[in-house]
């Protein structure tokens, strides 16, 4: 069975938790046959093989928030010999090409999250996002929490949970490179990993950091990184705040070890299930996160795993932080739970078993 995942980017280059996730499934699911159509953020045809896996990059002429022009995504569509499409959404101009493109190759969808933000921008997209969704045999979302998302309401009898998971093994073990960004950075750490976008929150735990007493580790880039590399300076936390950058797969196990807690502080809907609270949990370390109404609260259990906060509240953050910090017994009791809720319900076997299942029911 040929299978084609259709997303406006991919890994490499692109590290979005997107992306990651489409080059693991088509390098990772035996039995299948995959290709991946994305756009080549060039007016280029490009055509590679990633590791056996046939890319075809688009040409793009534009890309207005976020979302790349590629009309040629519709005859590319159009002319595949997959059996199936699996698009990830939200992918606006995909989702428009694949409707002009008339194909007649069944289609599922994975819902990832919804677009917040844009208001002058929705009310155009919707109404195609809704006949999109309606086109697909099935939905996939991450979690029960987005399963009740309001853009699903009227496609609830085609929507299947399936979690993301990892592999629990790669991330126990303690490398010895924990250790030396501990004597490096000192300690108490407390770290951050993902794409420095807007709907992250970094900015608030920038300020959160001013009444914690230890240092920021920041992995990870995007396009507000410089915005608020001047705000950690403003805020006087410029000394105790380091941008790292992105980080390979091996350091982002050592960063996860290394760190007292980790923080994901995101403020949108944008942020559905967080990765990378999967990650720091399978280190054993405990995770303070937001209440979005998504899979966030899901992942990381309040009081068990962790700690859930307001979005867009820095004193929530920093007593929450600064709780952790101080009671190391309660840390590493969080931790522990963390890693076994990760080992129980997040796994990547578990997730590759569901979605191969699902690909051959359609």
């Amino acid at each position: 069975m040929k299978v084609l995942h259709v997303f406006k980017d991919y890994f490499p280059p692109s590290r979005g938790g997107i992306e990651l996730l489409i080059n693991d499934l088509v390098h990772s699911m035996d039995g299948f046959e995959f290709e991946v159509l994305t756009s080549s953020r060039t007016r280029r045809l490009v055509e590679d093989v990633d590791d056996g896996v046939r890319v075809v990059r688009a040409p793009e002429y534009a890309r207005p928030t976020s979302t790349p022009i590629t009309p040629a995504w519709i005859g590319a569509m159009r002319r595949t010999d997959a059996d199936l499409i699996h698009f990830h959404m939200p992918n606006p101009a995909g989702e428009l090409a694949y409707l002009a493109s008339r194909t007649r190759v069944p289609m599922i969808a994975t819902y990832h999250a919804d677009i917040v933000g844009r208001r002058g921008f929705l009310p155009l997209y919707l109404p195609f996002q809704q006949r999109a969704l309606g086109s697909a045999r099935r939905i996939v979302v991450s979690s029960p929490a987005m399963q009740r998302a309001e853009r699903l309401r009227p496609h609830m009898s085609r929507i299947t949970v399936i979690p993301f998971g990892i592999d629990p093994g790669a991330w126990s073990a303690r490398p010895a490179a924990a250790d030396e960004i501990r004597a490096r950075y000192g300690s108490p750490l407390v770290g951050f990993l993902g794409r420095l976008a807007y709907y992250k929150g970094v900015d608030v735990l920038l300020e959160a950091m001013r009444d914690v007493d230890g240092t920021l580790l920041v992995a990870g880039t995007g396009p507000r990184e410089q915005e608020l590399q001047e705000l950690a300076r403003r805020l006087d936390v410029a000394g105790r705040t380091v941008f790292l950058g992105e980080i390979d797969d091996r350091m982002r196990v050592a960063f996860y070890h290394a760190i007292d807690a980790f923080v994901l502080p995101s403020t949108m809907r944008a942020e559905a299930f967080g990765i990378s609270l999967l990650e720091a949990m399978a280190c054993g370390t405990p995770v303070v996160s937001t209440e979005l109404g998504t899979g966030t609260s899901w992942v990381n259990v309040n009081a068990e795993t962790g700690v859930v906060v307001p979005p867009g509240d820095p004193s929530a953050i920093s007593g929450a932080v600064g709780d952790l910090l101080a009671d190391q017994g309660k840390a590493a009791a969080m931790g522990e739970a963390g890693a076994r809720r990760v080992a129980a319900h997040f796994t990547k076997r578990e997730m590759l078993e569901s979605l191969g299942a699902l690909y051959l029911s359609e």
